[in-house]
């Protein structure tokens, strides 16, 4: 089984879970196409910031936060400063 296929399936039962805090390694699995966290309580969390790694994912083509009590996401968080 691929990465992709485990990480898909891995973030569908997380997002049951109501996680409250962002993992890094989430951010490791460059290949990562789609992101899914959608219905947690990740803006409830001061860790939150850490949503900012996802500009290290060159391949994501999706990302899904609705239904996370964010307020604000900054942009620059969601854009990579390299593009090497």
């Amino acid at each position: 089984m691929q990465i992709s296929h485990w990480f898909r399936l891995f973030i569908s039962i997380i997002v049951l879970l109501g996680i409250k805090n962002v993992d890094t390694r989430w951010f490791a699995l460059s290949n990562l196409t789609r992101l899914d966290l959608s219905n947690n309580r990740l803006g409830e969390s001061p860790g939150f910031v850490k949503i900012k790694l996802v500009s290290r994912l060159q391949n994501l083509a999706s990302l899904s936060l609705e239904g996370n009590h964010i307020r604000d996401l900054p942009v620059s968080w969601l854009v990579s400063d390299d593009y090497g």
